[in-house]
């Protein structure tokens, strides 16, 4: 899409089961039989039957990581392509279920955290400076001594708390290196993997739209 660039994708998965399934080393194996280069270092020898537990960067494929966080019982894919981290995390949602039996009725909730930057048609920070914020920020310049306006622009549902297994917070700002660009960071929560996984499939378009329709605004 036209001036938007991913920065960073990562999908995750947060498990309900009471122990993380995800142990050493069926773990390894398994993502090494489904086409994953292993980064793990092995954890030292253990008396047989210890349940040994692997955390941080395990694996990757192409661009993208595969990261484990055994304590919150979280498995995350991570990368700079929207399409491969979609891709690979299917593949991943396949090969726990098919190795691990950890199911959709496993599953806590799934997210999404996408990070991009934008250059719209006219500087961010001129955006910002010229659409009218109402009434709010006329009492702010009048407090603070100085005509002042958001330097981060966020969208939440407004039914809906931070705390929700379904969420959303689309932030828009300008970089602050390169204030004529935006930074935009996407936050989506569901209980649904395929919910999420249907937003992600969508959320550059929509971040262009936001972007678009805050060009519009003055």
């Amino acid at each position: 899409m036209e001036s938007l660039l991913v920065e960073r994708c990562r999908l995750s998965v947060v498990l309900k089961r009471l122990f993380f399934p995800l142990t050493y080393p069926m773990i390894i194996e398994s993502l090494r039989k489904g086409g994953f280069e292993i980064e793990a270092i092995p954890p030292p020898p253990v008396p047989f039957g210890v349940v040994m537990e692997v955390g941080g960067r395990i694996a990757r494929k192409g661009g993208c990581s595969v990261i484990l966080d055994p304590g919150r019982k979280i498995m995350s894919y991570e990368g700079s392509s929207l399409d491969e981290v979609i891709k690979g995390f299917n593949d991943l949602l396949t090969l726990i279920s098919e190795d691990f039996n950890v199911h959709n009725e496993d599953i806590d909730y799934c997210e999404l955290l996408l990070e991009l930057t934008s250059k719209p048609r006219r500087s961010a920070l001129e955006i910002s400076r010229e659409i009218k914020f109402g009434e709010l920020y006329t009492k702010a310049s009048a407090i603070i001594g100085e005509e002042v306006c958001p330097y981060i622009i966020s969208f939440v549902p407004k039914k809906r708390s931070p705390g929700d297994r379904n969420w959303l917070d689309i932030r828009l700002f300008p970089l602050p290196p390169l204030p004529e660009r935006y930074g935009i960071q996407i936050v989506f929560r569901r209980e649904s993997n395929e919910e999420v996984l249907s937003f992600a499939k969508e959320a550059e378009k929509l971040a262009w739209e936001l972007i678009k329709a805050c060009e519009e605004l003055k």
